[in-house]
Protein backbone atom coordinates (compact mmCIF):
# COMPACT_ATOMS: atom_id res chain seq x y z
CA UNK A 1 0.00 0.00 0.00
CA UNK A 2 1.41 3.36 -1.00
CA UNK A 3 1.01 6.16 1.52
CA UNK A 4 0.35 9.23 -0.64
CA UNK A 5 1.65 12.37 0.99
CA UNK A 6 0.17 15.81 0.38
CA UNK A 7 3.23 18.06 0.67
CA UNK A 8 1.42 21.36 0.06
CA UNK A 9 2.73 24.21 2.19
CA UNK A 10 0.01 25.09 4.76
CA UNK A 11 0.97 28.79 4.46
CA UNK A 12 0.15 28.67 0.75
CA UNK A 13 -3.31 27.31 1.54
CA UNK A 14 -3.94 29.96 4.16
CA UNK A 15 -3.19 32.75 1.67
CA UNK A 16 -4.97 31.20 -1.34
CA UNK A 17 -8.36 32.42 -2.51
CA UNK A 18 -11.18 29.90 -2.96
CA UNK A 19 -11.01 28.48 -6.49
CA UNK A 20 -7.55 29.98 -7.12
CA UNK A 21 -5.59 28.28 -9.86
CA UNK A 22 -2.08 27.04 -9.38
CA UNK A 23 0.37 24.33 -10.28
CA UNK A 24 0.25 20.73 -9.13
CA UNK A 25 3.51 18.86 -8.75
CA UNK A 26 3.12 15.08 -8.77
CA UNK A 27 5.59 12.23 -8.23
CA UNK A 28 4.63 9.13 -10.18
CA UNK A 29 6.37 5.76 -10.59
CA UNK A 30 8.94 5.77 -13.38
CA UNK A 31 8.50 2.56 -15.40
CA UNK A 32 11.47 3.42 -17.62
CA UNK A 33 13.92 3.02 -14.72
CA UNK A 34 15.22 -0.27 -13.39
CA UNK A 35 15.89 1.33 -9.98
CA UNK A 36 13.51 0.16 -7.28
CA UNK A 37 11.12 2.96 -6.29
CA UNK A 38 12.21 5.26 -9.11
CA UNK A 39 9.93 8.24 -9.61
CA UNK A 40 9.51 11.07 -12.06
CA UNK A 41 7.95 14.44 -11.38
CA UNK A 42 5.13 15.83 -13.50
CA UNK A 43 3.93 19.42 -13.31
CA UNK A 44 0.33 20.32 -14.17
CA UNK A 45 -0.53 24.02 -14.56
CA UNK A 46 -3.79 25.89 -14.13
CA UNK A 47 -5.55 23.63 -11.61
CA UNK A 48 -7.22 24.32 -8.27
CA UNK A 49 -6.16 22.80 -4.96
CA UNK A 50 -9.20 20.49 -5.02
CA UNK A 51 -8.27 19.31 -8.51
CA UNK A 52 -4.72 18.72 -7.32
CA UNK A 53 -5.92 16.55 -4.44
CA UNK A 54 -8.12 14.48 -6.76
CA UNK A 55 -5.30 13.98 -9.28
CA UNK A 56 -2.81 13.19 -6.54
CA UNK A 57 -4.86 10.34 -5.08
CA UNK A 58 -2.81 7.50 -6.61
CA UNK A 59 0.59 9.19 -6.84
CA UNK A 60 3.70 8.74 -4.71
CA UNK A 61 3.31 12.32 -3.45
CA UNK A 62 2.07 15.70 -4.56
CA UNK A 63 1.80 19.38 -3.72
CA UNK A 64 -0.01 22.45 -4.99
CA UNK A 65 1.52 25.89 -5.48
CA UNK A 66 -0.96 28.76 -5.96
CA UNK A 67 -0.33 31.24 -8.76
CA UNK A 68 -0.14 34.02 -6.16
CA UNK A 69 3.17 32.62 -4.86
CA UNK A 70 4.49 30.93 -8.01
CA UNK A 71 7.18 33.62 -8.48
CA UNK A 72 8.81 32.65 -5.17
CA UNK A 73 9.03 28.93 -5.96
CA UNK A 74 12.30 27.78 -7.43
CA UNK A 75 13.70 24.65 -9.06
CA UNK A 76 14.56 21.50 -7.15
CA UNK A 77 18.12 22.12 -6.03
CA UNK A 78 18.06 19.26 -3.51
CA UNK A 79 17.22 16.36 -5.87
CA UNK A 80 18.65 13.15 -4.48
CA UNK A 81 19.04 14.54 -0.97
CA UNK A 82 17.45 12.73 2.00
CA UNK A 83 14.05 13.96 3.19
CA UNK A 84 11.46 13.04 5.80
CA UNK A 85 8.16 14.71 4.85
CA UNK A 86 9.01 17.25 2.16
CA UNK A 87 11.90 18.82 0.28
CA UNK A 88 11.30 22.40 1.22
CA UNK A 89 8.11 24.35 0.93
CA UNK A 90 9.21 26.52 -1.94
CA UNK A 91 10.72 24.17 -4.49
CA UNK A 92 9.52 22.01 -7.34
CA UNK A 93 10.49 18.86 -5.43
CA UNK A 94 8.60 15.97 -3.90
CA UNK A 95 9.84 13.70 -1.10
CA UNK A 96 9.51 10.08 -2.28
CA UNK A 97 10.66 7.17 -0.13
CA UNK A 98 13.14 9.34 1.77
CA UNK A 99 14.71 11.14 -1.22
CA UNK A 100 13.91 14.39 -2.98
CA UNK A 101 12.82 14.05 -6.60
CA UNK A 102 12.49 17.03 -8.97
CA UNK A 103 11.72 17.93 -12.53
CA UNK A 104 14.41 16.80 -15.00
Amino acid sequence: MVDVVNQTNPRHLAKASPGEKGTGIFAIPDPTSSNFGAAQVVEVSDITYDECIARGEFTLGFKWIPQSVAQTVGPCVVAGQPCVKDCGDDAHCICVKGRCVGLP
